[in-house]
């Protein structure tokens, strides 16, 4: 299974093109924040904040529900078609002047692929724990002994 996601990421990454971050984030899916550094719009239509708790509660609640882990606290379970996985559902990567960063085609995608953590739990598929530093995506690259 192992040997096949990296072939897969492998294809992928094979097939992005450096480009322009912003003329890939298309029809408004992105908030400025390629353009801030990471910071979103608070409440006062300031790009200059970090998200929030409260933020990401109210942003993503129309796309999944909130659950109370045990093990990790909040999270955030988005309504999830079949075989969704993080970072290969319904969107695609480029090396943008940032590094290999995720273009989600989703409409919450500038919050999951950008902050926090994703987790699989039994019983909810994959979740996602809050986070408040941005990042072109988080992820790990690597070659473990021919994978």
């Amino acid at each position: 299974m192992r040997k096949i996601l990296w072939i897969v990421a492998a294809l992928i990454l094979n097939s992005c093109q450096q480009e322009n971050i912003n003329s890939n984030a298309g029809d408004d899916v992105y908030p400025d924040y390629y353009d801030n550094g990471g910071a979103v719009s608070n409440d006062n239509g300031d790009n200059t904040a970090a998200p929030t708790y409260q933020t990401f509660y109210d942003q993503l609640s129309p796309y999944g529900s909130w659950v109370n882990d045990p093990t990790y606290g909040y999270m955030w379970v988005p309504t999830q078609e079949a075989g969704f996985s993080p970072y290969m559902s319904n969107g695609h990567w480029i090396n943008s002047e940032y590094g290999w960063t995720w273009v989600s085609d989703y409409d919450w995608g500038w919050a999951p692929f950008h902050y926090g953590r994703w987790h699989y739990g039994d019983g909810y598929g994959w979740m996602w724990a809050p986070g408040y530093d941005w990042a072109p995506a988080w992820v790990t690259w690597g070659d473990y002994g021919g994978y």
